[in-house]
């Protein structure tokens, strides 16, 4: 019963606990605490709980409430569920309940399994609307100590915290723990004030034997009493925790166990103290102190930490803790790093190298580490992945290339104490975006004479993940000529514009091959530039013009079976005149059938001195024909009219 009063606190609620006699000296049936919370404004309901005990277990709570001043209740629960705790000791609640108009008691019953039970009239109250403070505490205050339950080693007073509507008064005394019998009384608490918190406090403090004591606070409110009990405050002499000291003083992950001993002594007197249990929280290390007052733990200090040493309280001493420093040696680790070779951005590489520690004199694998991967670009440093090594402290991850820079790989991780951090890396790798130009045209495929051709297209380049962005404006763009395909040559520059894009103008004065080169000198990231790129080759015929004259199929119509001559003249534009091509220029003499789609080269004819051609064929079927001048490096290709033939 009393371990579960040094638990109660209301927040938020108006508790009234009973008078010492009731509730806590009857050997049978307790009612412990009755707490009536209220939560609303316009509609305050009231939620009830009953903290009660019983030998024999609690069979049945009921509570009524009745406004001040009447008999009669207005609402009644016959059984309260039990919401925690056990039939013997527990917590039964109940609620919502609406609430009337002013002041409301709680009434309570408990009865246990054998039909004995405890009443008790106006256990708790509540206000609607309004209501009372809510409590925290009563604590016993020494020095700066202040405690709703535990250990005290010196006299101490009596403090409450109340929020909300104040009481008229709080007077507060100490009890013996679980009974009627008032040892000390600290009278009326002086109150003060910080923000919305009324603190308390006794002017007054209890010197007391040794023993297990209570404070109980009065709040008086109307002629009414909301009377509180704290937790057990314990009475006891004081002891000292002397000599500590840890063995070695540091340890390392190779050697993680210290010996840590110690003396404990009475405080006032010095004599040595036998039997007192020595632990440490968080592990197992225990130990018991001899007949001079010493003990001796090994104790696991993985890590290294403040570690603290507590000597246990009994029911004359009060325990005591102390910390002892033990310091943490991280052993050295090395780290090493290769790297394959890259020349663009987005291409694989393998990361590897080997992890060791030292143990003793020599370097040992350290498996099972993770080692994190980055590149280092200047000043950014990007993480591009992990490896965790192997049982002979190798790793191995393959990484996509972001950019140029140095390859690093680092050990250091915070939960693994027990060895220091290792870094290696690479000298610079340089590297590159790949480039492309893209949609690369030249117009005009052919010129009568030297003229102008305008080059059209897009210089883009290739990011890590696969995308393909175009470069920015300005960067520059040449276009280049050969005559023969091979040897090429600078003719005029010009720069992006937006999307990468890029309009040139050059004059061509022969036929040849012109193309578009980009440099990639102007990449806006100084580190990482774009590689260089070269589009396709596009030829570009400058040369005379020439034409066909008198292109002739005949006779038309003619019978199947007899002999079709196709024949013409081809002219070249020279000197500002037409004259005749002259004498072997290759003719093509293409023909294609009534109904059909492509056109059939049937012949090959070359000219006479005077331009003639002529070529014999035997008339099949119906159809078109048509002469073709592909050109040369000075003359332009041309193309005749068709003549359509009736063949019968």
């Amino acid at each position: 019963m009393r371990g579960y009063l040094a638990g109660l606190t209301a927040l938020g609620v108006v508790v009234a606990t009973l008078s010492p006699a009731a509730a806590w000296a009857d050997p049978g049936v307790a009612i412990l605490q009755a707490v009536l919370n209220t939560a609303g404004t316009t509609t305050v309901r009231g939620y009830v709980k009953i903290d009660a005990a019983a030998p024999d277990g609690v069979a049945k709570v009921s509570v009524k409430l009745r406004t001040k001043g009447a008999d009669a209740p207005y609402a009644a629960l016959d059984d309260l569920a039990r919401r925690n705790g056990t039939a013997q000791q527990g917590t039964w609640t109940a609620g919502p309940i609406e609430l009337r108009p002013g002041r409301t008691y709680l009434d309570v019953e408990v009865t246990d399994a054998d039909g004995d039970r405890t009443t008790r009239t106006a256990a708790a109250f509540a206000d609607s609307p309004g209501g009372t403070a809510t409590a925290f505490g009563p604590y016993a205050v020494a020095g700066t100590a202040r405690l709703n339950q535990g250990a005290v080693t010196a006299p101490f007073g009596a403090e409450l915290d109340l929020v909300g509507p104040q009481p008229e008064r709080v007077d507060a005394a100490l009890y013996r723990a679980g009974t009627d019998e008032q040892v000390a009384d600290f009278g009326t608490l002086a109150a003060s004030t910080s923000g919305t918190q009324v603190t308390y406090r006794s002017a007054a403090k209890a010197d007391v034997p040794v023993g297990d004591y209570e404070i109980v606070t009065t709040q008086w409110s109307q002629g009414d009493a909301v009377r509180r009990r704290s937790g057990t405050v314990q009475r006891r002499l004081a002891r000292t925790l002397t000599e500590l000291t840890a063995t070695p003083s540091a340890a390392d992950v190779d050697h993680p166990t210290v010996t840590v001993t110690g003396q404990v002594e009475d405080a006032a007197t010095g004599v040595p103290q036998q039997g007192v249990p020595i632990s440490v929280p968080d592990t197992d290390a225990t130990a018991v102190t001899g007949a001079d007052g010493r003990f001796t733990l090994r104790l696991d200090v993985t890590g290294g930490v403040t570690r603290t040493v507590v000597a246990g309280g009994d029911d004359r001493y009060a325990g005591v803790r102390k910390d002892v420093q033990i310091g943490w040696h991280r052993l050295p680790t090395q780290l090493s790093l290769t790297a394959t070779a890259a020349t663009r951005v987005g291409q694989k590489v393998t990361l590897s190298g080997v992890l060791e520690r030292r143990s003793g004199d020599v370097w040992t694998p350290l498996a099972g580490r993770a080692v994190r991967l980055s590149l280092a670009e200047g000043t950014t440093v990007t993480p591009v992945g992990q490896a965790v090594t192997d049982a002979a402290g190798r790793y191995s991850a393959q990484v996509v290339v972001t950019g140029s820079g140095r390859w690093i790989a680092d050990y250091d991780t915070p939960d693994d104490r027990g060895f220091t951090p290792a870094e290696a890396s690479t000298d610079h790798r340089s590297v590159a975006y790949s480039s492309a130009v893209k949609g690369f045209t030249v117009t005009p495929s052919a010129l009568a004479s030297s003229g102008n051709v305008t080059a059209r297209g897009q210089v883009v380049r290739t990011l890590a993940n696969g995308t393909v962005e175009p470069v920015p404006a300005g960067h520059h763009v040449f276009f280049q000529f050969s005559a023969d395909g091979r040897t090429w040559d600078y003719a005029v520059a010009g720069t992006t514009g937006a999307q990468g894009r890029f309009t040139i103008a050059a004059k061509a004065t022969r036929t040849g091959f012109w193309r578009a080169y980009y440099d990639g000198i102007d990449s806006t990231t100084f580190t990482t530039p774009n590689a260089d790129a070269t589009s396709a080759a596009v030829k570009v015929t400058v040369g005379a013009k020439t034409a066909f004259s008198g292109f002739n199929a005949s006779p038309e119509p003619v019978k199947k079976g007899r002999t079709i001559t196709v024949g013409g003249k081809l002219n070249r534009y020279l000197g500002g005149k037409w004259k005749p091509a002259g004498a072997g220029a290759s003719i093509g003499i293409y023909f294609k059938a009534k109904g059909a789609t492509a056109w059939t080269l049937l012949a090959t004819a070359k000219t006479t001195s005077t331009g003639t051609f002529a070529k014999k064929f035997k008339a099949s079927k119906d159809g078109t024909w048509y002469a073709s001048y592909k050109g040369s490096t000075t003359y332009l290709g041309s193309t005749s009219a068709g003549d359509y033939v009736d063949v019968r």
